[in-house]
């Protein structure tokens, strides 16, 4: 095992410019769901702003806790209702001409002089695994895929980091099926592991053998799946019945730009130190993921999206992948075309 400081480094100070300020991108937005904000730092009484393909959106939360994703702008007269909105009771009030907004539907209840017709627009939001995901479509297209139910019982709360890096979900996902770069980027043995396609989700089943100082081995078994471009969800389990899991996200802020989510929380065995013990443990794989995170950092960053791609008979199943990640585009292939080879 390596410290990958230097690739790090390399990312954030290369000599060249990255990817987006060099290159036109190569893929639109993708549909899907995309970690908006961990679900401890939305309130009820103060919007947090967040942005996803270009768009500032605002979460905030019903009088009965429900998360609410909303565009920031009052259908009115377009005042920003991140700077000019006061939140209570799961309904926003505007400071420009005073009208009230329910956060359930959108509608307008209450105006000093009359409501107007106009809802605040919602986008479909869901919390899961300690965090909330928010659906985003171009054109507007509702869910055709849920978020994978993740129980909060018991796990610590979520460790998490974010980087920016000038590239696509789709690159960045892709890695999981890219068996050879395993092996000669984060220097692990990788036999090929199982992949799955099923409808929006692929699944996986990898063994990830490395070398450590000393002559210690390491071997990593895991279950994983990835729900469309935003979504990746991972499963480690310990012999004794412990359990880490990893969640990440690619989530589209620019052109060519995304915002990378690693989080780690973890379920230990019962006991007086489970608690502190669960924390120690999403911190160490934490540190651990991120580190192997930080090879891939210059590599994402000042990629092209090769396509086609000049792939060798090793190279895992980067054709179908990409196949697969077209039911996710607007015209793309849906998820039954796949299936059934069309």
């Amino acid at each position: 095992m390596r410290w990958n400081r230097n690739l790090y480094r390399l990312y954030r100070s290369a000599p060249v410019p990255p990817a987006d300020a060099t290159l036109e991108p190569a893929l639109p937005y993708a549909n899907g769901w995309y970690l908006a904000a961990l679900s401890h730092h939305v309130t009820p009484h103060r919007p947090l702003a967040v942005r996803i393909a270009q768009e500032d959106l605002l979460l905030t939360r019903t009088s009965n806790g429900t998360v609410r994703a909303l565009r920031p702008y009052c259908p009115h007269l377009g005042a920003h209702l991140g700077v000019m909105g006061t939140y209570q009771k799961g309904q926003v009030r505007c400071g420009f001409h005073g009208m009230t907004f329910d956060l359930t539907d959108g509608s307008c209840v209450a105006s000093p002089y009359g409501r107007t017709k106009g809802r605040l627009a919602l986008l479909p939001a869901h919390e899961s695994g300690a965090a909330v995901w928010v659906w985003y479509s171009q054109a507007g297209t509702p869910p055709y895929f849920d978020v994978p139910d993740m129980s909060t019982t018991g796990w610590s709360t979520p460790v998490a980091a974010t980087f920016d890096i000038a590239t696509h979900p789709q690159i960045i996902m892709e890695n999981a099926v890219d068996e050879q770069h395993f092996v000669h980027l984060h220097r692990f043995t990788h036999p090929p592991g199982e992949i799955t396609y099923c409808g929006p989700t692929i699944k996986l089943k990898l063994r990830l053998d490395r070398s450590l100082p000393f002559g210690y081995d390491f071997r990593l078994l895991f279950d994983g799946e990835i729900h469309g471009l935003g979504l990746g969800l991972s499963n480690f389990l310990f012999p004794d019945g412990s359990r880490v899991r990893l969640i990440i996200s690619a989530v589209p802020i620019a052109p060519w730009r995304t915002r990378f989510w690693i989080t780690h929380s973890a379920k230990l065995k019962s006991g007086p130190a489970s608690r502190p013990a669960s924390w120690l443990a999403a911190r160490i794989m934490q540190a651990l993921v991120c580190n192997d995170v930080h090879a891939d950092l210059p590599v994402w960053h000042f990629q092209r999206y090769q396509h086609p791609p000049r792939l060798s008979a090793g190279d895992g199943p980067i054709g179908p992948y990409r196949q697969w990640a077209q039911q996710f585009y607007e015209g793309g292939a849906s998820s039954k075309d796949l299936q059934s080879g069309h």
